[in-house]
């Protein structure tokens, strides 16, 4: 733009590039027209230079843009003032669907100003709109690639100052943020919140890091003014990338993330679930990585008598938000070796009761054996706890036939002391014996 006079100039970033409108000021016509260029993140020129307001009898300026899914989206408002306090036109927006500009659409026709956002499925309009002494901001939607703007709009508040203008922003979670004059938050997740006021008092502005949302405004003093900046923390998002692999000569299992984009990040919690034994924590970490040491021998193959063991994560952040889980990876482990030493169809005799046998040895270092019997087909859960009724382990959960069986139990991955172990079995049986580690 050469000698000119201009109105307003915007810019918005994404994959493509760093997209730009301005306006310039038409002495000859007495308008401002928008104008609209985008330069790749790595170029050194400006391309796709267009006039927004090439139509027949359109005109505008104040511009906004925004880009979707393979739009570029613009909004534009007539009128010939370079303050908005007193501009008074048609806001309009007009979107670029790949290489051709679509024709304008009317938004609202008496506004101040104008701007625009688009979250996952929806293009977000604002407006000023003029009223006797005072300027109220309104809300409306389309469609990212439709024509019509809602009917009725949502008046955010009355009596705000188009020259301080709504800024906008978009989480990650597709929730729309906005602060507005004088110093008011809310947020768009289909419906608004009801306002927020934060403290602000000019030039309020605000940015998504991720699911976290950051206001900045200037604040009067008595004598002075004060930058002031503050965050709205919610939960972080759930990791992403998670990819197993196999490491050490031992065939220990590795899982491994991406970092959590969010800036407060404080360490991620490692979940695991052996034998549908169920899910416990297991462990947290700063890294983007873990090896379950706890755990020798596994493969992405199933063996014979497979025992399937599942990680997934959560993100903790530095105001203990925890984000949902993430998806799952799976390892495989050869069974424990559960053996059965008698049933019915053998010679041996058949058991009447359910019981549980002391283990042994006992006490042991770092393998002992557990016996137990089942007088009829019973679902059953083997499970291991320390002297806080913690679980530290569970050995069996899953439907077995009659019969006497023993199997191994292996505490090499647990501290020396006492621990309890529990059989339910049945609708109503449940017997529990110690056991004493030694190491």
């Amino acid at each position: 733009m050469d000698n000119s006079t201009s109105n307003g100039l915007e810019v918005w970033t994404d994959g493509d590039g760093l997209h730009l409108v301005h306006s310039e000021y038409d002495s000859n016509n007495d308008e401002y027209d928008t104008f609209y260029r985008k330069v790749a993140h790595d170029g050194t020129q400006w391309n796709d230079f267009k006039k927004v307001t090439d139509e027949a009898n359109v005109d505008g300026g104040f511009p906004s843009v925004t880009t979707s899914n393979n739009r570029v989206h613009v909004t534009f408002t007539a009128g010939n003032d370079q303050d908005p306090v007193g501009n008074r036109g048609i806001a309009k927006t007009r979107d670029l669907s790949s290489s051709t500009w679509q024709s304008s659409y009317q938004l609202f026709d008496d506004a101040a100003r104008s701007m625009v956002i688009a979250t996952s499925d929806k293009l977000h309009g604002f407006y000023y709109d003029f009223v006797p002494v005072t300027y109220n901001l309104h809300h409306k939607t389309r469609s990212l690639t439709g024509s019509t703007w809602s009917g009725s709009s949502t008046q955010l508040i009355t009596n705000s100052d188009p020259s301080e203008p709504i800024a906008m922003a978009v989480t990650n979670d597709d929730k729309l943020h906005v602060v507005y004059d004088p110093g008011k938050y809310r947020e768009w997740d289909g419906s608004w919140s009801d306002a927020f006021g934060f403290g602000g008092y000019v030039s309020q502005r605000i940015a998504a890091n991720s699911n976290d949302v950051y206001a900045v405004w200037i604040e009067f003093g008595t004598s002075d003014f004060t930058i002031k900046m503050r965050q709205r923390d919610f939960a972080p998002l759930a990791p992403a990338g998670i990819t197993p692999s196999i490491v050490n000569t031992a065939n220990n299992p590795r899982i491994d993330w991406d970092a959590n984009a969010e800036a407060d990040i404080d360490e991620y919690e490692v979940w695991k679930n052996k034998d549908n034994g169920g899910w416990n924590q297991l462990a947290t970490t700063s890294n983007t990585y873990y090896i379950d040491n706890t755990e020798s021998g596994v493969d992405f193959a199933q063996f014979s008598n497979n025992i399937e063991i599942l990680y997934k994560l959560k993100a903790v952040d530095l105001g203990n938000n925890k984000s949902g889980f993430s998806g799952t990876v799976t390892f495989n482990q050869k069974g424990g070796g559960l053996e059965k030493i008698a049933s019915n169809g053998s010679n041996d005799q058949a058991p009447k009761t359910f019981t549980l046998a002391q283990n042994y040895p006992n006490p042991f270092n770092p393998a002992t054996t557990i016996t137990f019997s089942l007088p009829k087909q019973s679902h059953v859960q083997l499970t291991v706890f320390d002297l806080n009724g913690r679980q530290v382990a569970k050995i069996i959960n899953r439907e077995l036939p009659e019969g006497s069986y023993s199997l191994p139990f292996d505490a090499s991955h647990l501290a020396s002391g006492t621990y309890l172990y529990r059989l339910s079995a049945g609708q109503n049986f449940t017997q529990t014996r110690k056991m004493m580690l030694i190491k």
